[in-house]
């Protein structure tokens, strides 16, 4: 995984564009930045590690759905968060949309 900093600027697969705000031991927080009300979510390192050991072991991640449905996380930030995070180890395939593992 390569790091993540305050002030990183994330555009997500649909366009959206958020910011971390914050970076600690336990995870980074996301706030969207082309939104009026500004929402905020926080993306923990172990839920990080959790969608890696999924792709892992089913080689997919469908977009924007729960991990029992097989996705990272239905809210969006939470997802944007995640891919950013494993950025140099998945790709998103807008074909089937899911994420997968780089080869």
């Amino acid at each position: 995984m390569r790091g993540v900093s305050v002030g990183d600027v994330i555009k997500s697969r649909t366009g959206k564009r958020y910011e971390v705000v914050s970076v600690d031991t336990s995870g980074f927080v996301l706030a969207r930045l082309d939104s009026s009300n500004a929402s905020q979510a926080k993306v923990t390192w172990s839920k990080v590690e959790k969608c890696l050991a999924m792709l892992k072991e089913q080689g997919f991640a469908h977009f924007q759905e729960n991990p029992s449905r097989g996705g990272f996380s239905y809210t969006v930030t939470i997802e944007v968060g995640v891919a950013y995070a494993l950025r140099d180890l998945i790709f998103a395939d807008s074909e089937t949309k899911t994420y997968k593992l780089k080869d």
